[in-house]
């Protein structure tokens, strides 16, 4: 194998012009930044001619400028009072709305379903079978239906009685 010299040879001065390059960036960008930071505005100001009293204080407006100005004011007070009342209609209308929808939004809960109304749903909530269930299919089958009635049964009888001993207490 051989070992290739990167110290030696022509091709390697322009790595290293390169980063003399960058180098001297980097110098020169941070001695313009110390400058920036630790020179006063108005030092530099002064370097470039411009007067800075001058920028300090606006020029004085003409009493046609003041004029304008307190119109467009009072154009402007006049378009936000506006805009107040308009808002303020607004939200009476969302109001009055709301106070319409309020009856429309009492849906029946279900809580007071009758026991036919269970059946029915319970009836029309269990999907046809599109083959008939034999041997082990079958017997699982029963044995669920099964659980599910007592347990049906057995829920309906503690809520019958709940709502028994809750109308002796009123």
């Amino acid at each position: 194998m051989f070992v290739k010299d990167r110290h030696s040879g022509a091709r390697n001065w322009a790595p290293g012009l390169f980063a003399t390059f960058w180098i001297l960036l980097a110098a020169f960008s941070a001695a313009y930044l110390f400058r920036v930071i630790s020179e006063p505005v108005t030092a530099r100001t002064a370097q470039f001619g411009a007067d800075s009293s001058a920028a300090a204080t606006p020029p004085a407006a003409s009493d046609e400028q003041t004029a304008a100005l307190a119109q467009s004011s009072e154009a402007r007070d006049r378009e936000i009072a506006g805009l107040k009342t308009s808002l303020r209609d607004l939200a009476q209308q969302v109001e009055d709305l709301k106070t319409r929808l309020k009856p429309i939004e009492k849906v029946f809960s279900g809580a007071a379903v009758s026991g036919a109304a269970v059946a029915t749903i319970a009836l029309e909530s269990i999907p046809p079978l599109s083959e008939v269930p034999t041997g082990t299919s079958l017997r699982s089958r029963r044995r669920t239906e099964s659980v599910s009635r007592s347990a049906s049964a057995s829920a309906a009888a503690s809520g019958a009685a709940g709502t028994s001993t809750s109308r002796g207490v009123q």
